[in-house]
């Protein structure tokens, strides 16, 4: 080979290397079009990197971002999607159960344990993964090991259970502000508040109005900033480090019913026609915010101005905090024993339904009316209604001795006893709906109106209550300072009661049945034992209702307002 031929390819080679160069710069400024691509991978977004993307786009000879993220919410899983892991909503799109199974880590992209190294990752990845936890043990807590279904999916009375869920969204870097840094979860503010009361957080502040929300508890943390052109954002964090000890004890019933009493909302009986009744709204206190379920249940003005009167208002709530157990379904989902919910009005309960002094009584007094009616007159459900008390107090004695409520609930680990009392519980409370809607059907021809026979309705039973007792509280006060009270000894048979007070106003409330009589003449019917009946018959089923739940402290976890649950206000996680 020549000198010439060398120098020839030497020049060669000079040339190639600089005409790889010049295409590996015109790539790298190609490439380097593809804004956000960097910040769409694995070390931030986890296995979602996968689905990000490159586009090119000819119009502008550049490659376009396109990655994936999740968009969280809450939907009611029904019978047929309970072996699912995937399913679609009422607009098509495909969405995930976040179930706490393997099959559905894999098909949500989310880790089994987010790793302590990954401090770059985005806190909705470990939201994911939080959430995934929370319904594993959530459905590690049934007999089975998973969610078991024994009511039937066409029983309108039956709680509609509510799971997490992700929907796919894909989106464009290009619309990022440049404020943010990494791809963002989406929401809404309704999903937010049930996310954060399922997972245990506390509130300190919720203004989603004006772009402030902050809760923390549990080892989990949210707060919130807003972004210029795009909305709220909030920052989701969990502590690793945190032992969440005796699990199932936090967990909060998985239900749209229980997620809406933690809004402030009493939710009503479909099968026994009532409707959802608000309570809590944004600055206004509680005693004045009932006025619209005062309304709904059409209360006398007597007893409504009462309620909604702040200096009464400490003497007037047991009364009207009968009303969940009146109208509410029953709670706790089959086989489960989870059964902790928040109390809709900010409120400890307090009634002779939700303490054992007001139960005997109670007891005590519909067995008394029953042994002054001559035999012709003891009807079956009357004595049904006997019987179902005195067996309830025969089979579990230590579950009834606590003074409010399931207090035995809340301070035993799930087992086969507490499986079968809250199925016992079910199967009576189940009775007295049936009771209670098979009046619906019935007339009364004695109390037409308009000359059309009037029907029964049970609102106007729980309104006649409320009605006539809206005061016991202050009478039974007036009536131990006078010594007009009942002796405790007569009907509780044990050391002194909690509450002296309590013990008088469940008798209060039996000696005012009569009167109960009157207002329901009034309303709708005037059969005189069909209403005794029916009023018995709703005491009960309040009674079973309480004692099958537990009322987080509504000093620590307060109800949100009514107007917050299921808004459609977008919010972003970051």
């Amino acid at each position: 080979m020549t000198s010439q031929d060398n120098t020839s390819l030497a020049a060669l080679v000079v040339a190639l290397a600089a005409f790889l160069i010049a295409v590996g710069q015109l790539l790298q400024q190609i490439f380097g079009t593809a804004d956000g691509y960097r910040r769409c991978q694995s070390s931030v977004i986890g296995k979602w990197a996968t689905k990000t993307r490159l586009r090119w786009r000819w119009t502008e000879f550049r490659f376009e971002t396109r990655f994936t993220t999740p968009i969280i919410k809450f939907l009611p899983m029904s019978e047929q999607h309970r072996q699912e892991i995937a399913a679609k909503d009422a607009r098509g799109r495909e969405h995930i159960w976040l179930t706490g199974s393997s099959d559905s880590r894999v098909a949500a992209l989310t880790p089994v344990f987010p790793s302590d190294d990954d401090s770059d990752i985005v806190g909705w990845i470990v939201l994911l993964e939080s959430l995934q936890t929370l319904q594993w043990h959530a459905n590690m807590s049934t007999t089975s090991g998973l969610i078991s279904w024994v009511a039937e999916i066409e029983d309108i009375a039956a709680p509609q259970r509510s799971m997490p869920a992700v929907v796919f969204r894909e989106r464009s870097w290009d619309l990022m502000p440049p404020e943010l840094t990494r791809p963002l979860a989406a929401s809404t503010v309704g999903d937010l508040i049930v996310m954060a009361h399922r997972l245990g957080l506390q509130w300190r502040d919720i203004r989603p109005g004006q772009g402030f929300i902050r809760a923390d508890g549990n080892g989990h943390s949210l707060s919130s900033t807003t972004v210029r052109g795009y909305g709220m954002v909030v920052q989701y964090s969990n502590d690793a480090s945190f032992e969440r000890r005796d699990r199932w004890k936090n967990l909060m019933i998985p239900t749209e019913q229980a997620d809406k009493m933690g809004c402030g909302i009493i939710p009503g009986s479909k099968a026994l026609l009532i409707p959802d009744l608000p309570l809590v709204e944004t600055d206004r206190p509680d005693y004045q915010s009932i006025a619209f379920a005062l309304d709904e249940l059409r209360i006398s003005h007597e007893a409504k101005h009462w309620l909604t009167t702040q200096d009464a208002q400490n003497e007037s709530f047991p009364a009207f905090l009968d009303i969940p157990g009146m109208i509410c379904p029953f709670m706790p989902l089959p086989s489960s024993p989870v059964v902790h919910i928040m109390h809709p009005l900010r409120l400890r309960p307090a009634s002779p339904c939700t303490w054992r002094e007001g139960r005997i009584v109670l007891r005590h007094r519909l067995s008394r009316y029953i042994e002054s009616l001559p035999p012709s007159k003891q009807s079956t459900q009357l004595l049904t209604l006997s019987h179902d008390f005195n067996t309830l107090f025969e089979h579990w004695p230590m579950e009834l001795k606590f003074n409010m409520g399931s207090g035995w609930l809340a301070s035993n680990a799930p087992s086969d006893t507490t499986r079968r009392f809250l199925a016992d519980l079910r199967e009576r409370f189940d009775r007295t709906t049936n009771f209670l809607r098979s009046l619906m059907h019935h007339s009364d021809e004695k109390s037409a109106t308009y000359g059309y026979p009037s029907m029964f309705h049970y609102r106007d039973l729980v309104a006649s209550h409320i009605s006539v007792n809206y005061n016991a509280r202050q009478q039974a006060r007036d009536n131990l300072q006078s010594g007009r009270a009942r002796d405790w000894r007569e009907t509780l048979h044990m050391s002194p009661p909690m509450s002296d007070w309590m013990h008088e106003v469940a008798h209060i409330y039996a000696d005012r049945v009569p009167m109960v009589v009157a207002q329901m003449k009034d309303r709708c019917l005037s059969d005189e034992q069909l209403v005794v009946e029916s009023w018995w018959t709703m005491i009960f089923r309040a009674i079973l209702w309480e004692l099958s739940v537990v009322y987080y402290s509504p000093d620590a976890f307060p109800s949100v307002a009514a107007e917050f649950y299921g808004s459609r206000t977008p919010v972003y996680i970051a």
